[in-house]
């Protein structure tokens, strides 16, 4: 984690929680077809939400637009913020729907449970020290001062 938060500073990409994240992110249906299952879950889960956000919207934040450039600090603070909306304030008929993923043990029930939870965890993870360190933040100087960095 670097000193302060800007726009230049490279994400690390061996930081286990953001491994652990894209981890997480595969296991959701791929976005990629414009029609079929893959294309109408998402869609399903957009709907069922508490906040009505398309299916498209979700797979753009989510997989579309994080797999396509160079990852900063910034990015991955906005990523696991994306994550903590989309994620920590499930519908039920949203939840159902994680309960269909196929991965291991999805014959248990409440795997979306399980999912859901875990991301949110880990996005709160990454969230909360990049969100501290982010410039202009009102205790950005005090927090620095806190950890000798000044």
């Amino acid at each position: 984690m670097p000193d302060g938060l800007s726009d230049r500073s490279r994400a690390d990409l061996n930081d286990p929680d953001l491994r652990h994240l894209y981890e997480l992110i595969s296991l959701l249906p791929d976005p990629a077809p414009e029609e079929g299952p893959s294309y109408s879950w998402w869609e399903a889960f957009g709907e069922a939400g508490n906040r009505q956000w398309s299916g498209t919207y979700y797979s753009g934040k989510l997989v579309d637009w994080p797999l396509t450039q160079t990852l900063t600090e910034e990015d991955v603070r906005d990523l696991a913020e994306y994550c903590l909306m989309f994620f920590a304030d499930l519908s039920e008929e949203q939840m159902e729907l994680l309960d269909q993923l196929e991965t291991p043990g999805a014959e248990i029930f409440g795997v979306g449970r399980v999912w859901a939870a875990d991301m949110v965890a880990t996005a709160w993870r990454l969230y909360v020290p990049r969100q501290a360190l982010r410039d202009g933040s009102p205790v950005f100087d005090r927090y620095r001062r806190f950890l000798g960095r000044d």
